[in-house]
C-alpha cells in the first residue's frame, strides 16, 4: 500500500536538502521519483526545487486546481513511480551526507509501529528519555528480529523500572542492551558498531536459518 509522509518544520530547517537527497537515494536504486513544486513559488525560477547550498531539481508546476492523483497515475502508466516528493520550501541546509534513505519525523515512534515485521531497530539517540520511549515501541509491537539499546547495566535497569512504571510492566528480556558487548577491550566507536552490526546480522539471518534447519529435518524425515 502507498504512504504519505507528511514534513513540516521551521525555515531553514533541511526540508528542501532532504527531499532532494531523498530523490536521489532512490533513483541511485534504480527507483524513479516525481518531483512538484507550487507554480506560485518562483523564487529560483519556475519548475525547480532549490535548497540555499546550491542543490537544485526540475520539478513539476501545480496549483490549487492541479490533480495529483491524475497526474501520478499517468506518469506511472509510462513508468512505474517509486516515490511522490512534494516541496514547498527551498532554504534548507544539509544535515547528512550518509546515502541513506532519511525520514524526518516529529514522532519518531510512528516509523516503529509501521516498520515491516521481522525488522532490527537500534536505539542511540541524544536524549535518555527519547531512548526509552523509542524502545519500549520497538518492543511493545512484538515481532522485531531485534531490539538494541545504546547504554550500561545501569541504564538497562532504568529502563526495566520505567517500562514497570509506564508501560503496565512491559519485559525488556528481548533487549539488546548495552549493544556491541563482547569481550573485547576496544571501545572505539567504529570496533562497536561493528559487533553491533554482528548481532543486528545474526538476528535477522537467525530466522532464515530456522526455516532451513526444519525444512532439512523435514527432507531427512521423509526420506526415512
Amino acid at each position: 500500500m502507498a504512504k504519505l509522509y507528511f514534513y513540516y518544520s521551521s525555515m531553514n530547517a533541511g526540508k528542501s536538502t532532504s527531499l532532494l537527497q531523498s530523490s536521489y537515494n532512490y533513483r541511485e536504486r534504480g527507483m524513479r521519483t516525481l518531483l512538484f513544486t507550487p507554480q506560485l513559488d518562483d523564487r529560483y525560477g519556475e519548475g525547480k526545487i532549490t535548497s540555499r547550498i546550491g542543490l537544485q531539481r526540475e520539478a513539476a508546476k501545480f496549483t490549487k486546481d492541479t490533480d495529483l492523483f491524475v497526474h501520478v497515475r499517468r506518469q506511472h502508466r509510462e513508468a512505474p513511480v517509486h516515490c511522490v516528493l512534494v516541496d514547498m520550501r527551498k532554504e534548507e541546509l544539509a544535515q547528512c551526507q550518509a546515502r541513506v534513505d532519511m525520514r524526518l519525523r516529529a514522532i519518531p515512534e510512528v516509523e516503529i509501529y509501521n516498520a515491516p515485521a521481522g525488522s532490527a531497530f537500534i536505539v542511540l539517540t541524544h536524549d535518555h528519555g527519547l531512548d526509552f520511549l523509542l524502545t519500549s515501541a520497538a518492543l511493545e509491537i512484538g515481532h522485531a528480529s531485534y531490539v538494541g539499546m545504546i547504554g550500561s547495566a545501569t541504564k538497562r535497569a532504568k529502563l526495566r523500572s520505567w517500562c514497570n512504571s509506564h508501560c503496565n510492566g512491559l519485559s525488556i528480556d528481548q533487549l539488546t542492551s548495552p549493544i556491541g558487548a563482547t569481550a573485547s577491550r576496544d571501545k572505539r566507536p567504529e570496533i562497536i558498531a561493528a559487533f553491533v552490526a554482528a548481532e543486528v546480522l545474526t538476528a535477522l539471518t537467525s530466522g532464515a536459518r530456522a526455516a532451513g534447519d526444519t525444512e532439512e529435518a523435514a527432507l531427512l524425515e521423509a526420506a526415512q
